[in-house]
C-alpha cells in the first residue's frame, strides 16, 4: 500500500527500490515485481491553492468549523482573504498495477491503469463579504471545475551498462467526466428580507453527460435523473 502527498513526492524518489519511485523516472525500478491490491494499492493527492486551510477553518466553542459560520465574527472570518480565492484538490487512484522482472533479473516492465481527479474552485473576496456582513456586490469568476480521467501506462527499465539504466513511458489517456461553472456576472444585494441576484454564466457538461428535453420554446432541460 503506497500513500503520499505532494509533499512527500520527492522523498519518495529518493527511495531506493520503492515502487512509487518509478513513477517519477521509468528508468528507476523497484527491489521485487509486486501487484497492487485493486482500488487502495496506491492513493496520492495533493491540495494547493492561495488559500491557507487555516484562513478558511477555525475553531469556534472548542469544535472545529469554517468562516461562513454564522458564529465566526466577520473580522476574524474575512482577515486572511485575497480578492480571489482559490483552492485546487487532485487524486490519483490506482486501479490495477502490477510489475515483473524478465527472465534476465534484470530488465523491469510495469503496467499501471489509473483514475485522476482534479477540483478547482475559486470565489472571490466580495462573496464571503455578502455572506459575513451582507454587503452588495458582484461576483464575477464565482466557479468551479471538475475533471476526472483513466489513465493507462506501460513501463519498461533497460540496463545499457552496468550501473546505467533506460526507461521508457508510454500512456493512454480516456477522459470520464468534465464539469464546470463559471459566473461572468453575478451581482447580489440584500433585501429586507431575502436577498436578489443577477446572474450570467456558463455550465460545462461533457462525459457522464444527464439526458436533456427541449421545451417548445428552445429551452434545454437538463435531467439528472438521466445520466446517459
Amino acid at each position: 500500500l503506497v500513500v503520499s502527498a505532494s509533499a512527500q513526492n520527492a522523498t519518495s524518489y529518493f527511495m531506493e527500490g520503492s515502487v512509487a519511485r518509478s513513477q517519477w523516472n521509468p528508468a528507476f525500478a523497484p527491489n521485487r515485481g509486486y501487484v497492487n491490491i485493486p482500488f487502495i494499492g496506491g492513493i496520492q493527492a495533493d491540495v494547493q491553492g492561495n488559500i491557507a486551510l487555516d484562513n478558511f477553518l477555525t475553531m469556534q466553542n472548542g469544535k472545529l468549523t469554517t468562516i461562513l459560520n454564522s458564529g465566526v465574527p466577520a473580522s476574524l472570518a474575512l482577515a486572511g482573504l485575497d480578492d480571489m480565492n482559490r483552492i485546487g484538490a487532485g487524486a490519483k487512484l490506482d486501479l490495477i498495477g502490477f510489475g515483473a522482472y524478465t527472465k534476465n533479473k534484470r530488465n523491469f516492465w510495469s503496467v499501471g491503469v489509473n483514475m485522476r481527479v482534479n477540483a478547482d474552485a475559486r470565489a472571490p473576496y466580495q462573496f464571503f463579504d455578502f455572506v459575513k456582513n451582507g454587503n452588495s456586490g458582484n461576483f464575477a469568476n464565482l466557479g468551479m471545475s471538475l475533471d476526472s480521467y483513466i489513465e493507462t501506462s506501460f513501463s519498461y527499465s533497460f540496463p545499457i551498462i552496468d550501473k546505467l539504466y533506460l526507461g521508457v513511458r508510454g500512456k493512454f489517456l480516456v477522459g470520464a467526466a468534465r464539469v464546470a461553472f463559471n459566473f461572468s456576472d453575478f451581482e447580489a444585494y440584500m433585501g429586507a428580507d431575502r436577498w436578489y441576484a443577477h446572474t450570467a454564466g456558463t455550465l460545462e457538461v461533457s462525459g457522464l453527460v444527464p439526458g436533456t428535453d427541449v421545451s417548445s420554446d428552445g429551452t434545454r432541460i437538463y435531467n439528472f435523473d438521466d445520466m446517459g
